[in-house]
């Protein structure tokens, strides 16, 4: 099952929320467990509303408290970072390669300089030195 939450909204309605309302919603509590800056002050009433939420702080607490655990996130995180930003290039000179192969094909064809320019986005310069 997958939710798609609008977390600032959530936020205002959690911050509200009863223990009774929490209860009536489990979804409340796990936006409050991601979103709480101060785990610590809502520990009791999140395991109280919704018992799985024992198993979650206590993995959360093992899972930070571990250094080797936290490290290996770390080094994860930097390498998704960087595969996102490796993508984000190639995927940034793949357009400019069908930029300029458009422009070439239409300059072979014939087409009007500023008409290429117009349909490529390549500079009128920069379509004369294919």
């Amino acid at each position: 099952q997958m939710h798609i939450l609008e977390v600032q909204r959530f936020i205002e309605i959690i911050e509200k929320s009863t223990l009774d309302e929490l209860k009536k919603n489990r979804l409340l509590t796990w936006m409050k467990f991601f979103t709480s800056k101060n785990l610590k002050a809502i520990e009791k009433e999140l395991k109280e509303a919704n018992p799985i939420m024992t198993k979650v702080i206590e993995e959360y607490k093992r899972f930070t408290s571990d250094e080797k655990l936290m490290r290996a996130y770390d080094a994860r995180d930097a390498f998704l970072l960087g595969q996102k930003i490796m993508l984000s290039r190639e995927r940034e000179e793949g357009f400019k390669d069908g930029q300029i192969a458009t422009a070439k094909a239409m300059k072979k064809d014939g087409a009007n300089i500023n008409l290429i320019s117009k349909y490529t986005g390549l500079t009128v310069e920069e379509i004369k030195n294919l």
